[in-house]
């Protein structure tokens, strides 16, 4: 089993922000898309809004929000059972196309702190991880997720599991990029 960080592939391809930028609801909303909650109907319908890129992509940059997946409907359909428990689709609109907010509701406390390396600043203070070493009998069964780190979960780090990968290339999306964290 390996476990990768879900990354955008740049490109020439599209990417996408939020129309209302106001201060406040954006802290709303990364609060509530960070807190690994069901959205119910908060922020459902937001509007959309293309910021560059000419070609088509199933995994565009969303800009509003490092860290929140932003997929178009064939990358839904294709992964919805996969990430289904794990997470939730949240509808946005955009006037050319069906896009969704991949909600990611797993954090995993699977960080083994004792193999791990993490990265540090000067002060001591840990801000993320150089070596990833992950309990696997946590990660087991989860195919999208966030991990804590300290008690807090890392926001801007997506993770998925050897199934979400293979579902990917299987049928082809484009705009995925996948860096390996960790294997056993």
């Amino acid at each position: 089993m390996k476990i990768w960080r879900l990354e955008v592939d740049f490109q020439d391809y599209e990417s996408f922000k939020l129309v209302n930028e106001d201060r406040q609801f954006l802290k709303d909303f990364k609060a509530k898309a960070f807190s690994a909650t069901v959205f119910k109907n908060d922020f459902i319908g937001e509007p959309i809004e293309l910021v560059e890129g000419e070609e088509k992509t199933d995994y565009p940059k969303f800009w509003s929000a490092s860290g929140i997946p932003l997929i178009n409907k064939k990358s839904a359909e294709s992964l919805i059972k996969i990430i289904s428990g794990d997470a939730e689709l949240v509808s946005v609109d955009y006037v050319d196309g069906d896009y969704y907010i991949v909600n990611i509701l797993s954090v995993l406390d699977a960080v083994d702190n004792d193999k791990s390396v993490f990265r540090k600043l000067d002060t001591g203070l840990v801000v993320g991880l150089e070596r990833y070493e992950l309990k696997s009998q946590i990660i087991d069964g989860h195919n999208i997720f966030k991990l804590y780190l300290n008690g807090r979960i890392m926001t801007t780090e997506v993770f998925v599991s050897d199934i979400f990968k293979k579902a990917v290339e299987e049928v082809q999306l484009k705009g995925f990029k996948f860096v390996e964290v960790w294997g056993e």
